[in-house]
Formats: C-alpha cells, sequence, structure tokens
C-alpha cells in the first residue's frame, strides 16, 4: 500500500471522470441494471472524490482470468494490504474498501456490456483482524443481495492457509464462486483466533443477536455479562435500523442495502472474546444533529468539536440520563457491556471519529481526515480467570 504520485493521481482522476461520463449516457437513456437505476447524481463521484482524496491506494491490475467451465476473459484485480486490520492499519483498510467498493459498481456496470470480473487478491495479508474481516464479508454479501444471480468470484489458490481459513468460518465461501477447498489443509486456529459465521439483517432481531451470542459461548466455553451482550448487541442493531440508512442521506455511487453485518471470534492465549456490528451508512456524527437531545450532547463538548468528541458527548449525555422518552442513551448502552469487565473495552468508528471506551482506562479518542464508511462497533472482551466454564448474567 503506498501514496499516490502525482501521476497516479492525474490517471485516477482521469478514470472517475470516465466513468461519471459512462454514468450520465446511461442515465439519458435511464438505463437499468440489476434490478438498480444507474441515474445517479453528479455529485455522488465529487463525494468519493473527497471521501477517498488522502487516502493510499491499493495496487490495480488487469488481466486474464480463467474460471472452471468459463472462457477467459479480462479482470480486475484489487490487492488487499499486507495489514488488513483496521484499529492498526486504518488508512490503508479504508482505502482499499473504498476501492473495492468503486471497482465492484464499475464492474456491474461494464458486465451488461461485455463480461468482465472484479476479483479482490488477499494474497499479501499477514494479519487479519474482525473488524476488515467483517467489512469485506459485507462487501460480497451486498453484491449477492444485490445481484442475486450472479455470485462474486473469488480466486485463493495464492492465499495464506490462515486467510482461507478465516473467510471460510466467517461464511464468505457460502457467498461466492471459488475453487474447491483442499481438504488436506487444516487450519483449526488461525492468529490464535476461533471465527464464527457471520451474521445479518434489516430489523433489529433479538433472536438473530442470540444466535451469535451461542456460537461466541460454544467457541469460547462461556459469555461473560451475557444480559449486558445481548443488550449492547441489539442496540447497536437499533442504530441501524433508526438512523444508519435516512430517507435524505446523500448520493452514493455504489448500490446501498439497508443492513447491518455482525461477527465475532475468541483469542484462547489472551482468554479474549471479541465481536463486531458493522452498517454501511451515513454515521453517527451525520445523524445526530438531527435529534432532539443534540444541543444538549453539544454542551458536553468544547466549541471546536470533531466527531470524535461528538460520539464521546452522545456516550456521556447516555450516561447521565433516566428518563424512558427519546432519552438518547443507546451508545451508553453499548459502552455499558464492558462497564465490570477488567481490560475490555468497545470501540466505536464513524464518521471522521473513532472512540475507545473502557472503565479502567476511560475515553480514547482518534481523529481521521476521511469519513469511514459506514460505522462499526467493536467489543473486545477479557474472561476473568473465575469465569471459566460457565456464563455470568
Amino acid at each position: 500500500m503506498r501514496r499516490q504520485s502525482a501521476i497516479q493521481k492525474a490517471r485516477h482522476l482521469k478514470w472517475l471522470r470516465a466513468l461519471g461520463r459512462r454514468i450520465r449516457r446511461r442515465r439519458s437513456k435511464g438505463a437499468f441494471f440489476g434490478g438498480i437505476s444507474l441515474r445517479r447524481p453528479d455529485d455522488a463521484l465529487e463525494a468519493f472524490r473527497i471521501a477517498t482524496a488522502k487516502l493510499p491506494v491499493p495496487k490495480i491490475d488487469v488481466r486474464p482470468f480463467a474460471w472452471p467451465g468459463m472462457p477467459k476473459h479480462k479482470a480486475t484485480f484489487i490487492y488487499a494490504p499486507k495489514t488488513l486490520w483496521l484499529n492498526a492499519a486504518h488508512d490503508e483498510v479504508l482505502g482499499f474498501m473504498y476501492q473495492y467498493r468503486l471497482l465492484s459498481y464499475r464492474s456491474d456496470l461494464l458486465i451488461a456490456k461485455r463480461r468482465q470480473s472484479m476479483v479482490a487478491d488477499l494474497t499479501g495479508v499477514e494479519s487479519l483482524g474482525l473488524d476488515a474481516a467483517l467489512m469485506l464479508t459485507a462487501e460480497y454479501h451486498r453484491n449477492c443481495l444485490k445481484f442475486p444471480n450472479r455470485r462474486p468470484y473469488i480466486s485463493d489458490e495464492t492465499w495464506p492457509p490462515p486467510i482461507r481459513s478465516v473467510f471460510r468460518s466467517l461464511g464468505l465461501y457460502d457467498l461466492v464462486d471459488a475453487p474447491p477447498p483442499n481438504n488436506e489443509e487444516e487450519i483449526e486456529e488461525p492468529f490464535d483466533l476461533r471465527f464464527v459465521p457471520f451474521i445479518s439483517g434489516e430489523k433489529v432481531e433479538g433472536e438473530v443477536a442470540d444466535q451469535l451470542i451461542r456460537q461466541l459461548s460454544e467457541v469460547a466455553g462461556s459469555t461473560p455479562a451475557r444480559v449486558k451482550v445481548y443488550a449492547g448487541l441489539l442496540e447497536a442493531i437499533k442504530n441501524v435500523r433508526n438512523h444508519a440508512y435516512p430517507v435524505d442521506a446523500p448520493p452514493r455511487i455504489d448500490p446501498i442495502v439497508n443492513r447491518w453485518w455482525g461477527a465475532g471470534a475468541y483469542q484462547p492465549s489472551k482468554r479474549q472474546l471479541q465481536f463486531a456490528v458493522y452498517d454501511q451508512g451515513v454515521g453517527i456524527p451525520a445523524t445526530l444533529p438531527k435529534k432532539t437531545f443534540f444541543e444538549a450532547i453539544l454542551q458536553m463538548t468544547k466549541p471546536e468539536r470533531t466527531d470524535a468528541d461528538v460520539i464521546e458527548g452522545a456516550i456521556e449525555y447516555g450516561r447521565t440520563q433516566t428518563d424512558l422518552e427519546e432519552r438518547g442513551n443507546g451508545l451508553w448502552t453499548i459502552c455499558d457491556v464492558v462497564r465490570e469487565l477488567k481490560g475490555s473495552s468497545v470501540r466505536i468508528v464513524s464518521g471522521r471519529g473513532q472512540v475507545t471506551w473502557s472503565a479502567g482506562r476511560g475515553v480514547r479518542k482518534k481523529n481521521f481526515v476521511n469519513p469511514f464508511c459506514g460505522t462499526l462497533i467493536e467489543w473486545t472482551l477479557r474472561l476473568p480467570p473465575e469465569d471459566e466454564g460457565r456464563a455470568i448474567a
């Protein structure tokens, strides 16, 4: 992963403008593909350019691609960064995800004209986090939902075996066309992590959230603070349902599905549980100003506030509220999961901010130049020794 040179930036801008012209031509004809109208406002491309202006651009090339039973054809390959872990390589992962979205949509436009594929190559990945793994799985799942008659391709022969094992555990291979697995390959715990299959939905579904908790309990042997975990998951899902995809959301160049995704993993060496909820919506800082309690949140932030300050203010506001009607304490419910578990934390990434909350260390904030592609809420729970073999309500 590298920063763009002046020539690369010029080429990338030229390509974006060409894509804009293609969209406008199709828009003038009222073209549709896969049930999605291609009448997208011109400012969607401008918004994309602004969102990705200072992000590293992954390696992208076009080469022949062959698949069993298919004629050889050209495919666009996008190469993942070696650290596919948002918490460790935020800009590199975000740049990869944004370009993956753009190339997926470009492939959707071109495939109507001639057969062309877009393939993500994970050959160079050396470390992988739950956050980025869930985000990439969500992108594949979204493509399957929008184009149910066309499964995405992957070419994983050169992927490191632990990477293949992670995505098989997550359920990615149920969504794609891929070579058959090598039966001789056995990677039980890649990266010292046991992943569980992803879940997804459109509504606030307690049964689906409980399914994830059961899966985590099976791999970890227990789930601490189960009642709070359940409440935190439901609150994160409720945030998606109520706020992530407003009807007045700004235009985007990629198709939107009003869904959330969740997944989890267990790290035996640290007796640590991780689980996350992710959506591809507009972000918490963009929706809070429309709430009746936003003025109260502003009173808890400094005048020159950032997105991270707004998220922190919303957590603090929720912690101090006790009334039941539109109390605005959703983010505090999400954080309350880790309040009594030493060494545990919750991380919220949304807009241009990141807030990590833990009982022992309080709030840690980060601010970024580029906006995040949705909202990610990730819990990290440290299982206490006395919790071994049983669950704590």
